[in-house]
């Protein structure tokens, strides 16, 4: 059984994030193990905001690593200096905040169920204290049936795909 969260989920801070996320012309959602057991709802919510979804080493599993959209950490890697928002869900964001950065025209958002962890190691313009999977359903009921298709974003996408992949294969 899911454990029950001490706390309402603050519904204002719902409606930012999906504002935001609605604006953005290259999001990336990132997922640590919090997200582990939330891979549906994290992939209805990456689909409807067509935006990559980066796996943490400790999440592989948790999405199916076929979809077009999911993107292990070179993938991520190689995208994250580029995006304006990232979605980060239950991930302590560690590596991608300390060494690779967070842009300063990039808005962070994050989704945790720990209300100590999702202060860490950065502060995001919207927090959203939840369970990942609940989070991201109501994330996905906020936003508005328009989002923008983001095809170059998601053609870039696959070029620094095929880009690692030939990296690792050289």
């Amino acid at each position: 059984p899911r454990e029950v969260l001490p706390f309402a989920i603050d519904a204002a801070q719902v409606e930012r994030a999906a504002a935001v996320l609605a604006k953005a012309q290259r999001p990336l959602i990132m997922i640590g193990g919090g997200a582990m057991d939330a891979g549906e709802q994290v992939m209805a919510l990456a689909r409807r905001l067509n935006a990559p979804v980066i796996m943490s080493n400790n999440t592989i599993g948790a999405v199916p690593a076929s979809q077009p959209l999911v993107c292990n950490m070179l993938v991520g890697q190689g995208l994250w200096p580029e995006a304006d928002v990232v979605l980060a869900i239950g991930t302590r964001l560690l590596a991608p905040a300390l060494a690779w950065g967070i842009g300063a025209d990039c808005k962070l958002l994050r989704i945790d169920a720990d209300p100590v962890q999702i202060t860490k190691p950065v502060a995001a313009q919207v927090s959203i204290l939840a369970d990942a999977g609940e989070g991201c359903a109501l994330l996905l009921e906020a936003l508005d049936e328009r989002v923008p298709a983001r095809v170059e974003f998601l053609r870039h996408v696959e070029t620094i795909r095929a880009q690692v992949a030939e990296d690792l294969n050289a």
